[in-house]
């Protein structure tokens, strides 16, 4: 029986020429045989309807929109700002004559990353892309203020070189006293830090080298001193710090016999997600559209739209508070945490659940980068050497048996997505701000026929 749906009904009834009847004690499955869609633009809905360019927000009523269409109206939407489709190779571009930051859930169905720094990773010769990790500067700032500790920030830390000992958090050093400097830029990536350890990628098995793409900030944005400031930069002599082991004929030949040519290894993935907070908006659903079998982890960081880049504030490296009153975790209908979060005072509930996510608030050999004191800042503050430079952070341990890498215990959203319920406090006037969301999933690595695949 061929079926052919109306495009513009978002419905569908299917009526059989005849009744189907069980027999007793028989009950009946109907099971699809093929499927074929249309590859049309994806649909709008409440929850991918949003586009920030440099702070301003503009909303797209759901519906069904050709890609031509919906360019169409985003190009109506912002003053000074280009948008347009190239049917030829299907991609929608956004342009400017300045520079601008862009944000919003519709990113996900246009194929733009958000941020202005990403790390992507790609086998078959670039044809297959394994990671990608947008807003890659705030995944990292929270993973270092989490896993860090006073001491390696100052004795070893070359992200904020020369920083202060008493401000572990912030950069001292003078720019203007230095030709140059050589930075260590950690990776959280399958080709370093997820892979640390025990494990090893089978690069010999791989038909072609993999891919490693680093997309860098612009100069006004990606690199801030303490004081602010304008700087200019260049980047030279760039190279991938590793370990490898080099296998000799024999012992490669043994290996290849052993597996049959497949590899397989566990890891995990960080995947990002970018939601935009309008000003004075006292409520938020965060929906984190993320399909994993095994959901280890979530991070969720909120940064002032206005002055997420800004030198002279403190915001280049801090997450604010935005006057958020409490949160809840939920996946569908089932909520991850008995009660909701509370976020009021010196905020100690949230503080302790993200120190969770990766420690034992309960032992002293947990050590983060936050400090109770520094962790409720709720506006942007222009620096100064007594300025507090927020850490706010709304961190989800979602594994049954916590801390253990060898166990697949996560939450599975392949039906439903995960979803942060944010409350803020009434009569506050919360500013306009970024919220990026960051899931860490389990997930297969897979090396066979020369190829590097990903399953989670």
């Amino acid at each position: 029986m061929l079926i052919v749906v109306d495009g513009s009904s978002a419905e569908m009834t299917v009526t059989l020429p005849r009744p189907i009847v069980a027999a007793d004690g028989y009950s009946l499955r109907v099971c699809m045989q093929s499927l074929t869609l249309a590859n049309t633009q994806l649909p709008v809905n409440e929850y991918c309807n949003e586009l920030t360019i440099s702070g301003l927000t503009g909303v797209v009523d759901p519906g069904n929109y050709s890609a031509a269409n919906l360019a169409l109206i985003l190009d109506q939407v912002f003053s000074g700002v280009t948008v347009s489709y190239n049917e030829i190779n299907g991609k929608m571009t956004i342009e400017a004559s300045s520079p601008i930051t862009v944000g919003g859930s519709i990113l996900e169905i246009l194929d733009i990353e958000a941020g202005t720094a990403s790390v992507s990773l790609y086998s078959s010769a670039g044809a297959a892309q394994v990671e990608a990790i947008s807003s890659y500067n705030v995944l990292h700032a929270c993973l270092r203020d989490l896993c860090s500790n006073r001491g390696k920030a100052v004795c070893a830390d070359t992200i904020t070189q020369g920083i202060d000992a008493t401000r572990p958090r912030t950069g001292a050093v003078n720019a203007a006293s230095v030709t140059y400097r050589d930075f260590a830029v950690p990776l959280v990536s399958i080709v370093s830090a997820l892979s640390a350890g025990d494990r090893y990628l089978p690069l010999h098995a791989l038909d072609s080298p993999l891919r490693l793409d680093i997309q860098w900030a612009d100069p006004a944005q990606s690199i801030a001193f303490v004081g602010g400031g304008t700087y200019t930069f260049s980047i030279s002599n760039v190279y991938l710090d590793c370990q490898t082991i080099t296998l000799a004929d024999s012992v490669e030949a043994q290996l290849k016999s052993l597996t049959n040519g497949v590899y397989q290894w566990s890891s995990s993935v960080w995947k990002s997600y970018r939601t935009v907070h309008a000003a004075g908006q006292l409520s938020n659903s965060v929906m984190i559209p993320s399909r994993v079998d095994s959901a280890k982890s979530l991070l969720l960081a909120m940064r002032s739209t206005a002055s997420e880049f800004s030198t002279t504030n403190s915001s280049v490296t801090h997450r604010i508070r935005n006057y958020l009153a409490s949160w809840r975790v939920r996946s569908g209908n089932q909520f991850v945490n008995p009660t909701p979060v509370t976020c009021d005072g010196a905020a100690l509930p949230t503080f302790l659940e993200a120190c969770r996510v990766f420690g034992i608030p309960a032992s002293e050999a947990t050590e983060t980068l936050m400090a109770v004191t520094d962790f409720t800042v709720d506006a942007d503050a222009t620096w100064s050497a007594t300025s507090t430079d927020g850490s706010f952070l709304v961190g989800q341990e979602l594994e049954s048996f916590s801390q253990s890498s060898k166990l697949v215990s996560g939450i599975s959203t392949a039906a439903n997505s995960l979803v942060v319920d944010l409350t803020f406090a009434s009569g506050s006037s919360p500013v306009a701000a970024n919220l990026d969301a960051f899931v860490e999933a389990d997930a297969i690595f897979t090396v066979a026929n020369g190829q590097l695949s990903v399953a989670y």
